[in-house]
């Protein structure tokens, strides 16, 4: 698990870990979030925004530009006022940023949510967030229709679908109205309370819950990205070259899917939209497009490195890889680079921090034990997890953030907003990590993810980097199972390379020569076909935790 306080104890005064640059920050404007990036994307012109990966849609910046303001407009006209809450359930479609701008540039707060959710889960949506207008991609329309049948009548006001289906409003009739302005301070806009974006936590420690993200939030990364242009030394290379062309297979319901397409937008790059990730689609798209910039998860990268598709394709054009959303090896994070010959960036972030908190990059510099330097309007601090003391360096804790690129609070959701944001604004993430004496941070576990084998912390995240090591092993997850004498014990559910043979009994074996004898794999070891993630990678650990308990019943 790292090293406890107790071990390093001395090492470092307590201290807030912060971005030290050469000039000071620039202040977040004030201002609605859709007027700024349609001011920035105004001068891309006719170059292209969005593309499907098939060739069945297109949107030029021009064409953005035009039809934001209309849409805007006809959501005014179908009677949305500032303040409501629209949900917009998509999968990846080239309309995305159009309807999540429209929405915002009215006033509106979209809120971006998975297709895939079943009605029971819609239902829990609605109920937080008070949505009564939805747009919708066609394959979405019944759960929502199924959702909206159990609340009370006329909850949903209207629904738009964005490809084409007989008998609900088209969401290009929105388009045909005139352009109105944005919702402004003079209107009464408070961009720094107003709610611009609600995406919807994870939920792997409970129901997802709605994260208030303000206007004044969503601009922070952009200005952070002009603040680091201007500190960057001159190259060949800028930054705008890297989001030339965007592969976009991540969700856009997901923080970092909906990041990476408006920071695209931002630096006047073109996203390719591909509704899922295949390994041929992958490497197809990338020489198709010219793709210059990959965004991808650690389990892809795990797939990257050994896949024989890499010389089959001419991936020239990439520039590189970014890997967030879950935690990547430095074994790994160095073995693609190797390979590829790419620079491979991370980050870590929250759905509350609306993106990175810390980041590995060429500009601030690599660890890639760590995941990065603290980005600048962001600071961290970590504290002891039963006592709160603030702790210094190499001092494991909780990891803490605070800065413009913090959430407002959970939607409806007070005792969760509290036990989140303390009455100083620090939000407690619930990672446990430490930082070192150059501001880089190191997650070590998350705090709900421990096991308690007696009295003694197993890292679950501990164990699977171990099992990743094994030849065999291509991935790998552990979680704590009720055990007759020792309260949880460790469980590993491992996926075995094609043509492994490896019984759980020498997997066991292979942990406990390793180490200590509490973190020894008491719970069992099961081999499966494919460990369970959501569409961000992370590992669906309750899922699993569900399946043993079914077993035992």
């Amino acid at each position: 698990m790292g090293q406890s306080s107790e071990t390093v104890a001395g090492r470092g005064k307590p201290r807030v870990a912060k971005h030290e640059g050469p000039r000071p920050l620039p202040p977040i404007p004030n201002t609605n979030y859709a007027s700024f990036m349609l001011e920035r994307m105004q001068a891309h012109g006719d170059n292209v925004a969005m593309v499907d990966e098939e060739a069945r849609g297109r949107r030029t910046y021009a064409e953005l530009c035009d039809l934001i303001p209309r849409a805007s407009g006809g959501l005014k006209a179908a009677g949305v006022s500032p303040g409501d809450v629209v949900l917009l359930i998509t999968k990846n479609h080239i309309d995305y940023p159009l309807a999540m701008l429209a929405i915002i540039h009215r006033g509106a707060t979209c809120a971006p949510v998975s297709p895939t959710l079943k009605p029971d889960e819609l239902v829990h949506v609605v109920k937080i967030s008070k949505a009564r207008y939805v747009i919708a991609c066609a394959s979405a329309v019944g759960a929502v229709k199924e959702a909206y049948f159990r609340m009370p009548k006329w909850t949903l006001k209207q629904l738009w679908v964005l490809d084409s289906s007989s008998g609900i409003s088209q969401f290009g009739r929105l388009l045909q109205q005139d352009p109105v302005p944005a919702f402004s301070t003079d209107d009464g806009l408070d961009p720094a309370k107003s709610v611009a974006l609600l995406p919807f936590s994870s939920g792997t420690t409970g129901l997802p819950k709605g994260v208030m993200l303000s206007h004044r939030t969503l601009l922070v990364p952009h200005v952070r990205s002009v603040y680091q242009e201007s500190i960057r030394p001159k190259t060949p290379k800028p930054t705008r070259n890297l989001f030339q062309t965007v592969m976009l297979f991540l969700p856009v319901s997901h923080t970092y899917g909906h990041g990476m397409v408006t920071a695209t937008l931002f630096n006047g790059g073109t996203v390719v939209v591909m509704l899922r990730f295949s390994p041929k689609s992958f490497f197809e798209t990338i020489e198709r497009f010219k793709v210059t910039w990959a965004p991808i998860v650690p389990y892809i990268a795990n797939f990257l490195i050994d896949t024989p598709l890499m010389k089959k394709f001419d991936i020239s054009s990439l520039v590189g890889f970014t890997t967030a959303a879950a935690p990547i090896s430095a074994a790994a994070s160095n073995t693609l680079m190797k390979k590829t010959g790419r620079v491979i960036g991370s980050a870590y972030g929250l759905t509350e921090t609306n993106g990175a908190v810390s980041a590995n990059s060429t500009l601030f510099g690599f660890n890639p034990e760590s995941v990065g330097r603290i980005v600048p309007y962001c600071d961290v601090k970590v504290v002891d997890v039963e006592t709160g003391r603030m702790l210094g360096e190499r001092q494991e804790g909780e990891v803490c953030a605070r800065g413009p690129n913090i959430m407002l609070g959970y939607m409806n959701n007070p005792k969760a907003t509290a036990s989140a944001l303390d009455a100083e604004g620090w939000l407690h993430t619930g990672d446990i990590g430490y930082f070192d004496e150059d501001n880089f941070l190191f997650i070590t576990d998350r705090i709900k993810d421990l096991i308690k084998v007696k009295s003694l912390q197993v890292s679950p995240t501990e164990l699977e980097a171990l099992l990743l090591s094994h030849p065999a092993v291509e991935d790998a997850a552990v979680v704590g199972v009720p055990h007759a004498k020792l309260g949880e014990a460790p469980r590993a559910y491992v996926v075995l390379r094609s043509g492994a043979i490896l019984r759980p009994h020498e997997i066991e074996d292979f942990v406990s020569e390793r180490v200590s004898s509490y973190k020894q794999l008491a719970g069992g070891v099961r081999t499966v076909d494919a460990i369970p993630r959501n569409p961000a990678g992370k590992i669906l650990r309750r899922q699993l935790k569900k399946d043993f308990m079914s077993s035992k019943l």
